[in-house]
């Protein structure tokens, strides 16, 4: 991750940068995260266990 996700935030993903949004939850910046849904330019995501 680019930064912290608080709960929206940007990531990349095989080099692109990409708007993302949590279901509420703060993730750190270098946290692992699973893409739940894309919504146009927008990526729904959660933590990676």
């Amino acid at each position: 991750m680019e930064n912290e996700l608080n709960p929206e935030g940007f990531i990349k993903i095989h080099g692109e940068l990409w708007k993302a949004v949590t279901a509420g939850e703060r993730l750190e910046k270098g946290s692992r995260v699973i893409v739940t849904r894309v919504d146009g330019l927008k990526l729904y995501v959660k933590k990676a266990t």
